[in-house]
């Protein structure tokens, strides 16, 4: 009765983890970049002048197709639990794992073993067993396409992303208005690589969730493309929902200032400044235009390499541990 109890324990605790929140990618500095290797994602300015930093991991929808919470630039979207030696779920999902591998060896297209045995890999955090496990149930019942829909996302998850790409494919096909499922590939391209696809893909998310998170999206795509106008908008569009987005604050700068609008970027940088004083990347993104209008005409701009000077000693001030900032600013002085 007590293992029956446990058991059952288990199976509510894991029954939501076949739909699951994907992650990609690393973010990269844009400050001084024109293009990087994929996956990039995310375009957001350094902490140094000329170093890239990275980013928080990118995101899938859920089966909802609700878009998730846009997190504070600082703060990871998705951290994966620090596991513990002796964990009762990690035991759980491994218990869980065992009793479906035992009856697969008598019965390998046992509709429940293999559900079991999907979702306990995906606890344990092993995506690509997980997805080879949700390709043999989507083989048994090839016109579910929620159940489609969800191998797609543990190939994602795996960072198989050719994989998953073909098979949002069919999703998207069959079902075109399927939000959820145009996000996740609109990222599994991102990461992959295929730029233009991407842009294609977030222009139907953008039909269907038309969400601050899907014109951010779109837009880090449109910097990786040089569209620099058309990227400038998408960041305002996130803006007018999340005035105090960082992220999208210094994309629209980098979009602005890479259009030739200088002083709007400028001006936009200025504004966050005096809401959030210590916003380091703000900071040092100010000091580079202002290094860069000084360098263009160092005689006529003198008070502007002034300026730019004392960006970086307040960036510095806000956090002294910035060795390629305080080496750029001993080479203005």
């Amino acid at each position: 009765m007590k293992l029956l109890t446990v058991f059952t324990g288990v199976c509510l605790l894991l029954a939501g983890t076949v739909t699951w929140a994907i992650f990609s990618g690393v973010r990269a500095g844009r400050a001084a970049r024109e293009s990087s290797p994929p996956p990039t994602l995310h375009h957001v300015a350094n902490s140094a002048p000329t170093a890239s930093q990275p980013r928080d991991s990118d995101k899938l929808l859920v089966e909802t197709g609700e878009p998730a919470a846009v997190e504070p630039p600082a703060t990871p979207t998705f951290q994966p639990l620090v596991h513990w030696a002796g964990d009762p779920d990690l035991r759980a999902a491994g218990r869980r794992l065992q009793l479906a591998q035992a009856t697969l060896r008598d019965d390998p297209e046992h509709p429940g073993a293999l559900r079991d045995a999907a979702e306990a890999f995906a606890a344990l955090g092993q995506w690509s067993p997980a997805a080879d496990t949700l390709a043999r149930r989507v083989a048994l019942d090839p016109v579910n396409v929620a159940l489609r829909f969800d191998h797609a996302t543990a190939l994602a998850q795996a960072h198989r992303w050719i994989d998953a790409i073909a098979v949002l494919q069919q999703v998207v096909r069959e079902e075109p208005g399927r939000g959820e499922a145009w996000f996740n590939l609109a990222i599994a391209h991102q990461a992959a690589g295929h730029l233009a696809d991407a842009r294609g893909a977030w222009d139907r998310v953008i039909e269907l969730i038309p969400t601050p998170e899907a014109f951010s999206r779109r837009g880090e795509v449109l910097l990786d493309l040089l569209e620099w106008g058309a990227a400038a908008s998408d960041f305002e569009m996130v803006l007018r929902e999340q005035p105090d987005a960082a992220d999208a604050t210094l994309n629209r700068a980098l979009a602005l200032s890479k259009a030739g609008r200088g002083e709007e970027a400028r001006v936009l940088l200025i504004a966050f400044t005096d809401r959030h004083p210590c916003h380091v990347p703000a900071l040092n993104r100010l000091a580079e235009l202002a290094w860069m209008a000084y360098q263009a005409a160092p005689t006529e701009s003198a008070a502007v390499g002034d300026e730019a000077r004392q960006w970086w000693q307040r960036s510095l001030e806000c956090d002294p541990e910035q060795p390629p900032v305080r080496e750029a600013l001993e080479q203005a002085r």
